[in-house]
């Protein structure tokens, strides 16, 4: 029944103000119960009565006390009233109901007695629970009169006709019905964005791609905002992963389409000569290579993808990193023309994994190699700044656009192939693999280009090896 946002809170709010309500009609019915009545209706009589006695006592005292207790005897057949005459020590001297049932309580007696500057009055129960209202009054010789009546609980029904009842249910009653219209009005209010929010969230899980409106209570706002965002990062999952898809069937489709041709021709015999058969088998060798390779740098993402990647981590010296990467591109930078140095420099010990940060320095020298021209410069340094270490590649090719460098890390991602020196284009994956294993160093890339000077990409890894996973360390790599 309340299984709604709008019925629940609904109801929350009817409860809330109904316990409202309910708490103060019972404090007005116990206030009421407790006979408030009572003084409005007894005192002004009480006060009546000792305004009347007071001035015969006062005549009568000086005559003696037989005086006095036939003056309060002919008070009490009057009013119909209980008189009692109390000295100041607090012993009774006369009760104008001796012989009756009930007497003044002992607390009320020292209540009157201890006033002094008031005219105390209240409620008393006797010895027998009695309820008596009585009021006091010293008189010039320090004696204290005291006139009392009986009580009794009123009814309910005499209660509800109060002139003070009514009013006070009427306007409860008014006040539930204006909450009970609020509070509908209210839920409508906050379910109201809520509801168009599930309407077209719904459109969205139906493939629809509509944006779900931010408006209602800043809460309300907040969240659709949330899933507006959660929806564009979504999309361009779903985007990156048809992307994906597209690109390694386009990847793998050439080089298997090449294999497929020349193993043909070698099936049907189209390839005879030595000399063809070479160049077949050479084909299919340097396809398979690709391939291979391609399945390896996927392999090698989606293992940092899934946090599975293998990292072995231990003391490595990073002046030795870059002297192997020179010595293993030296004889491809003297057959593309380009001049490979290397600047000398102390670094310090780094903790890291040697053979990933080598991977990475071979795509980017990959990377510079390809895109500088014969008689150009590629330069491999190390230094230390601010706590971190940085391996820089610095290259003199054609540069990379602004435009191209917010995309460059994108994977597979294919800069303009007329930068190539081959007109080659790479598979798009060597730069998000060096980002995503200086990442798993705690590290970054960074790229600083301009077009037609050159290219720098700088490792940037820190020093600090307690903050690099050394929980990795001793591990095993595949």
């Amino acid at each position: 029944m309340f299984s709604s946002l709008r019925s629940r809170l609904w109801l929350s709010y009817a409860l809330l103000i109904g316990v409202s309500i309910g708490v103060v009609a019972v404090t007005l019915l116990v206030a009421f119960l407790r006979n408030p009545l009572v003084y409005r209706s007894g005192l002004p009589r009480l006060r009546e009565a000792i305004n009347t006695a007071t001035p015969q006592l006062e005549k009568a005292i000086p005559q003696g006390m037989k005086a006095v207790e036939e003056e309060l005897q002919m008070a009490s057949r009057r009013t119909g009233l209980r008189y009692f005459l109390i000295s100041p020590s607090g012993k009774l001297f006369y009760d104008s109901g001796k012989g009756q049932e009930g007497g003044i309580a002992l607390l009320a007696l020292r209540r009157i007695i201890l006033n002094e500057n008031e005219v105390p009055s209240g409620l008393y129960r006797d010895q027998n629970g009695k309820r008596w209202l009585y009021l006091s009054q010293r008189l010039p010789e320090g004696m204290i009169l005291v006139v009392a009546m009986p009580t009794r609980d009123l009814p309910l029904n005499t209660l509800i006709r109060n002139e003070m009842v009514m009013p006070v249910v009427l306007a409860g009653l008014c006040g539930l019905g204006l909450s009970v219209v609020l509070a509908l009005a209210m839920g409508a209010w906050i379910a109201r964005p809520l509801q168009k929010m599930q309407k077209e969230a719904a459109q969205l899980a139906e493939g629809k791609a509509v944006g779900v409106s931010e408006e209602g209570p800043q809460e309300v706002r907040e969240l659709a905002h949330s899933l507006n965002e959660m929806m564009r990062k979504v999309q361009a999952g779903q985007r990156a992963q048809r992307d994906f898809i597209a690109n390694v069937s386009h990847d793998l489709k050439t080089p298997l389409t090449a294999i497929q041709g020349f193993a043909q021709a070698i099936l049907d015999g189209t390839a005879q000569s030595p000399e063809t058969l070479r160049n077949a088998a050479t084909v299919i060798y340097n396809e398979a290579s690709r391939m291979y390779r391609l399945v390896l740098d996927l392999l090698t993402l989606a293992r940092f993808d899934a946090g599975t990647a293998d990292l072995v981590f231990e003391k490595v010296d990073p002046q030795d990193l870059l002297r192997e990467t020179v010595r293993r591109f030296s004889p491809l930078a003297q057959k593309a023309g380009v001049i490979l140095r290397l600047e000398d420099a102390s670094l310090p010990v780094l903790f890291a994994d040697g053979e990933r940060l080598m991977q990475a320095l071979a795509n980017l020298m990959d990377n510079a190699l390809k895109y500088t021209p014969a008689g150009g410069t590629i330069v491999l340094r190390g230094k230390v700044e601010e706590g971190h270490l940085l391996l820089e590649v610095q290259d003199t090719g054609k540069g990379i656009s602004p435009e191209e460098q917010t995309r460059i890390f994108e994977r597979f991602y294919r800069g303009n192939p007329s930068r190539s020196q081959d007109g080659e284009q790479s598979s798009g994956l060597g730069l998000p693999i060096v980002r995503e294993i200086l990442r798993a160093h705690g590290g970054e890339v960074r790229l600083y280009s301009e077009v037609g000077k050159g290219s720098c990409f700088t490792l940037v890894l820190p020093l600090q090896g307690s903050e690099v996973h050394r929980e990795h360390q001793g591990g095993k790599r595949e």
